[in-house]
């Protein structure tokens, strides 16, 4: 009923998404952290403009409009989980992956949350002691020649350790003691590059699935720059993948 006191001529002018998705990539790109900032850059940067077809002359998309269509129109993670499969397929279709090894693992992201927030509680542990190995200890002692020990009741030993009443999965574990020991000599290059280069080091939005985006994100931007790399090698006559080397291996055999 409206759209008569509209006219098409006028109006707010849309913006291209496929424009606002290269601006989403150039930031996890750079590592830059504020869509203010990355606008800012790509309105000084001549490279920038080239790539997602801006003339000098036009101005940038708004950093609202970016953070309004991130948030409205990319809201969860099924956009993304696409293009990450489509970028895989390609790679893929050109033979840069070999499906006979799969490797997985997995690394820790900075939440924003105060860990603060602790309260000490004390943790009861009854040790009971093993009869047959009392009876063992004591035949050991006797031929020795010296006196059998007593048997004794449980033993309850108390200690001390910080809960917290906000998050229930936070806990103290040896294990996660000893990973802490080997995990500066372990840790792999693609998630050091991943923090370092690419804002994975901490969590940019609230919630598991944002989280989940800027995972999806970095990921896609990675297995990018290796396509391009890769791409890049096979031109000079050097095709680095597992399954080629193979074959080579075995005709030089």
């Amino acid at each position: 009923k409206l759209a008569a006191y509209y006219p098409h001529q006028i109006g707010r002018p849309s913006k291209d998404p496929v424009v606002l998705v290269k601006i989403l990539m150039i930031q996890y790109l750079e590592g830059f952290r504020p869509v203010r900032f990355t606008c800012s850059q790509v309105k000084q940067n001549a490279t920038y403009r080239w790539f997602l077809g801006i003339p000098l002359e036009e101005k940038v998309p708004d950093h609202s409009t970016i953070s309004k269509f991130l948030s409205q129109r990319l809201k969860n993670e099924v956009f993304w989980e696409g293009v990450f499969h489509h970028c895989l397929r390609l790679i893929r279709s050109e033979g840069f992956i070999a499906n006979e090894t799969w490797v997985a693992d997995e690394t820790e992201l900075k939440a924003n949350a105060n860990k603060r927030v602790r309260e000490a509680v004390a943790e009861e542990k009854v040790t009971e002691e093993k009869e047959d190995d009392l009876a063992m200890i004591n035949d050991c002692r006797v031929r020795h020649g010296l006196k059998p020990l007593k048997a004794k009741g449980p033993k309850t030993e108390v200690k001390k350790t910080n809960i917290s009443p906000v998050d229930g999965d936070a806990r103290l574990s040896p294990w996660g003691k000893i990973l802490r020991s080997v995990r500066p000599a372990t840790v792999e290059l693609s998630f050091a590059h991943s923090k370092e280069l690419h804002g994975l080091r901490y969590a940019r939005y609230r919630g598991v699935q944002k989280v989940r985006v800027q995972v999806l994100m970095t990921a896609i931007i990675q297995n990018l720059k290796k396509w391009t790399k890769l791409r890049s090698l096979k031109q000079v006559g050097l095709h680095l993948t597992y399954q080629i080397i193979e074959e080579t291996a075995l005709q030089d055999k």
